[in-house]
């Protein structure tokens, strides 16, 4: 996987949910690609997206596993 870019989540992170639509202070949003639910709240953490051929993964600082996700408008 190569790394994308860093940034931080725009608000907190209240884990993996596929209804959610999380918004970096870049300005790009991303949707999870996997239904996943899992819950832990951090304040406007860390994060990496790492891509890998077509596809993308986000890493968030704290949580073990990064997750694959796309793009939205």
């Amino acid at each position: 996987m190569i790394l994308e870019f860093q940034s931080k989540l725009k608000g907190e992170f209240n884990g993996w949910c596929p209804t959610t639509i999380y918004e970096l202070k870049n300005g790009t949003k991303w949707m999870l690609v996997h239904h996943k639910n899992s819950q832990r709240t951090i304040n406007s953490p860390k994060v990496e997206v790492y891509r890998d051929g077509d596809d993308y993964y986000l890493k968030v600082a704290k949580i073990a596993n990064a997750e694959k996700v796309r793009r939205v408008m």
